[in-house]
């Protein structure tokens, strides 16, 4: 029989005292290298630069789950970015026994996803919901990016934060990417991003550039498709495609480059969308492009109409009127483009956002934080 000292002292062995480094150990958790999880991670890797922290962005399908579960003991803080799969469960499990913080995060509420939407169907399989919701249950903190999703969350559970990602200009250093003024006579160039994910996004806009062809309008102007375009104006003359650039820091090169004067988001008014964040503001206002955006939570919250830009109705007259105003208004459309890059400086520059990050961090590695229970 195993005396009560060996049991003893196999379960010390087994349940170490936390040791707490001086730079605390953050796990970034995520499935693959997407255009969001390098948003969110960028001030995270600024952090560890600046040597703050020490900080690792990890993705599931490069480890087996005996590594990622080890990786994550020995770590201060886990963040399990969109975690629902098995293997991130079974991570966040580990981190939870070994008194590590855990956090989830993600930047849509992917519990609302539509069985539509190409990639829902996903989150609707049992197990995947099982697994976010134990994780959101359990975990010590939820971290989101909208003001709609926080309050969501937190009528739920205690300890849901909030801060804002970064506007994607700073991954490319777009600082200097000058407001697209001109003269009357040039080409008004009109942008649209999005893929075959946003088809019941886009349907107003197919409406708008054939009301803008009806106007027969004295300035010339171009709808630009980034990623994809409708097959109902694949052959319109004044549409141009543009494949969809894999790499943020590729695309936002190439969107800088662009010359859009007019960039449009349309967005409908559903449970899922409204915890979005103002992605498309960031990317737009931050380029110094005027922007039309749907008038639902993530833009209402993030956009002064007609100072920052123009909110909108999500309905094919309502976004053909406000792309109207921005074409021929070139005043109004200058004021806004400069507005947007002026509010985007000062609310999603890297030092800012930082600061935040910082915060939270702090909130989250301090050493005297009791074990989390086993749930």
């Amino acid at each position: 029989m195993i005396s009560w000292v060996n049991q003893l002292g196999r379960w010390l062995g087994q349940h170490k005292p936390r040791v707490w480094s001086a730079r605390p150990r953050i796990m970034f958790l995520t499935e693959g290298d997407t255009a969001c999880s390098q948003l969110v991670s960028a001030p995270l890797k600024e952090l560890h630069n600046i040597g703050e922290i020490d900080f690792s962005l990890v993705y599931e399908g490069d480890f087996r789950g005996r590594i990622l579960r080890k990786m994550a003991r020995e770590s201060d803080v886990l963040i399990a970015f969109r975690g629902c799969s098995r293997r991130s469960i079974k991570t966040f499990r580990a981190a939870r026994a070994a008194g590590v913080t855990t956090v989830w995060s993600s930047d849509d509420d992917l519990l609302e996803l539509e069985a539509t939407n190409p990639v829902g169907g996903r989150y609707q399989k049992s197990h995947i919901r099982d697994s976010m919701e134990w994780m959101i249950k359990f975990a010590d903190s939820v971290w989101v990016f909208s003001p709609h999703m926080q309050h969501k969350y937190s009528a739920s559970r205690s300890e849901v934060y909030r801060t804002n990602s970064i506007a994607p200009f700073e991954i490319n250093d777009a600082k200097t990417c000058a407001v697209h003024k001109g003269p009357q006579d040039m080409t008004i160039k009109i942008g649209h991003i999005g893929d075959f994910t946003h088809l019941q996004e886009m349907l107003p806009i197919v409406d708008v550039v054939q009301n803008l062809t009806a106007q027969e309008l004295p300035i010339r102007w171009e709808f630009h498709f980034a990623g994809y375009t409708p097959e109902e104006l694949a052959d319109h003359p004044n549409v141009k495609s543009f494949p969809y650039i894999k790499g943020i820091d590729a695309f936002h090169e190439w969107l800088k480059n662009a010359g859009w004067h007019i960039g449009i988001a349309p967005l409908r008014d559903t449970t899922f969308n409204a915890c979005k964040s103002d992605n498309k503001f960031r990317t737009f206002g931050g380029l110094g492009i005027a922007g039309v955006y749907a008038d639902v939570p993530p833009y209402r919250n993030a956009v002064t109409n007609r100072y920052s830009g123009l909110l909108a109705r999500h309905s094919s007259d309502a976004y053909t009127q406000a792309v109207l105003s921005l074409i021929e208004n070139q005043e109004l459309r200058d004021t806004i483009a400069e507005n947007a890059k002026r509010v985007c400086l000062e609310r999603y520059e890297m030092r800012a956002v930082v600061n935040d990050y910082r915060q939270l961090i702090h909130k989250w590695a301090l050493p005297n934080k009791p074990t989390a229970l086993a749930g």
